[in-house]
């Protein structure tokens, strides 16, 4: 089963990062990963490059302007560029046990 991790954000680079660091960590991979992004600046666009020219799997970034609050858009667009039959939804600020995406895989089966 092909896993995609879909993480919603808006203008915080830095929790981005550390959850971008515990996805690297995952014990199981994702098939993908896409950031739904709700008109964040060049930070947060530096920061999805930089992970997905690290990646052993592929990063898109679905980036919108911001015009006020529409995180469920933003979610919406991601979900569109995503390729996996399974996905997994995370925000931007969350930090996750190296087993997260092995856990969400073995339960769906």
């Amino acid at each position: 089963m092909r896993v995609a991790l879909v993480v919603s954000t808006f203008d915080r680079p830095a929790a981005l990062a550390r959850l971008l660091a515990s996805v690297a960590a995952q014990r199981r991979a994702p098939d993908e990963l896409v950031v739904g992004d709700d008109g964040s600046d060049e930070a947060t666009a530096r920061l999805v490059r930089a992970h997905a020219a690290a990646a052993a799997y592929p990063v898109r970034h679905a980036w919108q302007p911001h015009e006020g609050f529409r995180v469920a858009r933003a979610r919406n667009a991601a979900v569109a560029r995503a390729s996996a039959e399974y996905l997994v939804f995370v925000d931007g600020d969350m930090i996750l046990d190296p087993e997260f995406l092995g856990d969400h895989v073995a339960a769906a089966r």
